[in-house]
Order: C-alpha cells, then sequence, then structure tokens
C-alpha cells in the first residue's frame, strides 16, 4: 500500500500539469487576439443616447394618486412606449402613450409630497427630471364631523376657510372650518336650518332660511345673524347666488325667480312660478338653474338657464340647455346641487350610487371618478383652488360626511367672494 506522502505528491503533481495546460491556453487566445479577434464593440468614447428634457407638466404640481392622467411634454423621449420608464419619487408610474415629444403617465397610487419626477429613455446615459411634485387621495373626510353632525349647506371664502350650518334642535348654527387651527362656532341662527350659503361683499356670511322668505346676514368674524332681506308674502325661496355686480337671484318651489340687490331692494324676474328649483349658479352671463317642472309638462326636470339682459333689472327667458332625460344611468336620480368649472363643465349632485354627472359644454355626459365617490352629494361648492366640497348629506350617520375631493382644476368664479 502506498503511503500517504506518496499519494499527495501524485495529486500536487497532477495540479502542476493541470496549471501549466490552463497556461498555455490563455497564453494562445492573448496571442490571437491581436490577428483575429472581432473588433471591440465598447466604445470609450460614447456619449449614448440624446439626453431627454422635460420642458412641462400638466396637472403642473399636483395630481390625484393613481388616477389624474399626467401630461409630460419635452424631448428626446423614445417612440417605443416600452423604452421610456416614468418614476413618482421612486415608484413606476403607468405609461398610457409616448411620443419624441410627450408622455402620457397616470402616477402611481402613493401619496406625497415634494416628489421628483424622472424618465429613464433606453439608451441614454442621463435622465430628465422635473419637480417638486405632490399626489395626493382622491377624497379625504374633511373638517373633523362624525356620525352625529349634521351639515346642511357650505360655503366657502376667499381664503379657503370653509363655513358649516349645523343643526341644532329647532336652531342652528354655524361652524367655521379654517384652513390651519381648529374649528370654533362662527354664529348661531334662530331658524332651524339655512338651505344655502354664501359669502358676500365685503365678507359677509349670507343665509337663506331654508322654504323661507328671509334672508340673513352675519358679519366678518361672526356673530348673531341680522336680517337682510325679505321677500313678499307668499313665494318661499331655499338657494340663491351672487352675480358679478353684487346682485342676488333667488328662487325656491314654485317661488318664482327674484333678484335681490346690494340695498335689498328685490323685483320677480323669471318665470319660475311653477318651477320647483333645486340650485341656482350664475356662470358666464347666465342664472343657471336645477329645476324640476311642476306645471304642464311635469315630466321635464333639468337645467335651465336665463341671459341676465340688465344686471339687477331683466332676465331673457327661460331656456332648457340638459333634458334630465338625456342623462344615462343618472336619468332616474334626483339632483340636488348644481357647480361649474373654470373651463364649463357643469357638475351636478345626485342621489346616484355614483353620486356627481358632469354635462360638458357640449351636453355630452361623464361621471366623475366612477366606482370611486359614495353619494349622496346633497350639495357641491369649489373652493378657491382644485377642490371640490361634496356635502354628503343623508339619514344615515354612517354615510354623511363632508368630502374634499381632488379635481386637479379650478372651479368658475363665485362672485360674492
Amino acid at each position: 500500500m502506498r503511503s500517504l506522502l506518496q499519494h499527495a505528491g501524485e495529486v500536487m503533481k497532477h495540479a502542476f500539469h493541470r496549471r501549466i495546460v490552463q497556461a498555455s491556453f490563455v497564453a494562445v487566445v492573448l496571442a490571437g487576439c491581436d490577428e483575429d479577434a472581432p473588433p471591440s464593440v465598447f466604445d470609450p468614447n460614447a456619449s449614448g443616447g440624446q439626453t431627454p428634457t422635460i420642458t412641462s407638466v400638466q396637472p403642473e404640481s399636483l395630481a390625484v394618486a393613481g388616477l389624474t392622467e399626467v401630461v409630460i411634454t419635452g424631448s428626446n423621449f423614445a417612440e417605443a412606449d416600452s423604452d421610456n420608464v416614468v418614476y413618482f419619487g421612486a415608484t413606476k408610474a403607468t405609461l398610457t402613450s409616448a411620443t419624441s415629444t410627450e408622455i402620457r403617465v397616470v402616477p402611481p397610487a402613493i401619496v406625497g409630497e415634494d416628489l421628483m419626477i424622472q424618465i429613464v429613455v433606453a439608451g441614454a446615459y442621463e435622465t430628465a427630471m422635473y419637480g417638486p411634485y405632490d399626489l395626493e387621495p382622491l377624497g379625504v373626510d374633511y373638517g373633523g364631523f362624525g356620525n352625529l353632525d349634521e351639515v346642511q349647506s357650505l360655503a366657502i371664502d376667499a381664503n379657503e376657510n370653509l363655513y358649516a350650518n349645523m343643526k341644532s334642535g329647532v336652531l342652528s348654527f354655524v361652524v367655521l372650518v379654517p384652513t390651519a387651527g381648529q374649528n370654533s362656532v362662527y354664529g348661531t341662527t334662530t331658524f332651524p336650518k339655512a338651505s344655502q350659503m354664501n359669502i358676500g361683499s365685503g365678507g359677509d356670511l349670507y343665509l337663506q332660511q331654508s322654504s323661507s322668505r328671509y334672508m340673513f346676514t352675519i358679519p366678518p368674524g361672526g356673530g348673531p345673524p341680522d336680517s337682510f332681506a325679505t321677500l313678499p308674502n307668499g313665494p318661499r325661496s331655499s338657494f340663491f347666488d351672487f352675480d358679478a355686480t353684487g346682485n342676488i337671484f333667488s328662487a325656491g318651489n314654485k317661488s318664482g325667480l327674484y333678484v335681490i340687490r346690494p340695498d335689498a331692494t328685490l323685483d320677480e324676474v323669471g318665470n319660475y312660478d311653477l318651477f320647483d328649483v333645486k340650485s341656482i349658479r350664475v356662470y358666464d352671463g347666465y342664472v343657471y338653474l336645477a329645476a324640476i317642472n311642476t306645471g304642464p309638462n311635469p315630466d321635464v326636470p333639468g337645467i335651465w338657464r336665463n341671459m341676465i339682459i340688465a344686471p339687477g333689472d331683466s332676465l331673457a327667458p327661460a331656456e332648457l340647455v340638459f333634458d334630465w332625460s338625456n342623462a344615462g344611468v343618472h336619468a332616474t336620480s334626483s339632483f340636488f346641487s348644481i357647480t361649474f368649472s373654470s373651463d364649463g363643465d357643469l357638475y351636478v349632485g345626485t342621489d346616484h350610487v355614483d353620486p356627481v354627472l358632469i354635462i360638458k359644454p357640449d351636453n355630452s355626459i361623464e361621471t366623475l371618478y366612477p366606482g370611486l365617490l359614495q353619494g349622496p352629494a346633497g350639495s357641491l361648492v369649489w373652493g378657491t383652488g382644485t377642490y371640490l366640497y361634496q356635502n354628503r348629506t343623508s339619514d344615515d350617520d354612517n354615510v354623511r360626511r363632508l368630502i374634499r375631493i381632488s379635481i386637479g382644476k379650478t372651479g368658475a368664479p363665485y362672485y360674492g367672494r
């Protein structure tokens, strides 16, 4: 039997020969590189593809996470969708289309502030950067209201402070919800419900007692209400809005349409004696009313309007601008409130499961955020920026809430504020 020392010597001998063979092979390969190998694909002087750049983003600084389509304009993007990757912060967005100068994406479903948008293009060594950019949720509970709080009407001033009329037995009170700080009682009324509130000239808060002849004001800073205007015996109003000259248009159920001037004098100016008016909004020289015709054609609810011919004095005849039977799946629902965006879209609050219907200037329709909002939308009030406030009025205390909805565009002017 061989000794362990003999066996070890043979192993070392074989290992030595293997190293010689391997070294020889490497030497042959290296020697052949100078004559027969193909040229190298590595170019130490290459700079890659053209660097992408971002010149603008719409919306400019804020979008709804996972929902808003963001349009990025720039240069040197890839024509093929798959060759562009867009990040918000560290999270990848969903790309919907791309050209060399425009990319459209839906941001990721994350909420964040001061994020950087980064575009990575195949072949380019550098990325395009844009920021800071914010992503926010679609809608949030606002104002800190709970199950026992019955918000009846809303108003928003020029600083985005919100005023909420709250039920309190046979009386009601107004809560101020500031943009920063704690809620506080702004004033207590002598009646159970203000069906409409608006900020007026000089910062006064105007309140319409529901289905009543009486309109009141609370001065800037709060306090008890003062009587402002009283309709003649018979007409009872619930809703109103200001025009650009400070006049108020007011109407209710079979009340007719009245103009109330800044000095509190008033006259009937519209033939709405047989209409149940649910909401009023002044926009672009017209008075718009969401109303139900209870007269000879009781089956014609819809959106009506009158052109303002002489502010405070006369209106053109009423015209039906949208027949509610054309509202698609919303046609069997009840409407409660109307408001306009700055680009002329009409937003209608309803009791449909998808509570907000949008009517375009050409009378085409679409649902706001289908499947994502809970109804009803008892009232809709636009803030000074891109938020729409929904009062989710309901007898079910688990449903009623005040919701701030991110829209991504501003509302049309509220002339009172």
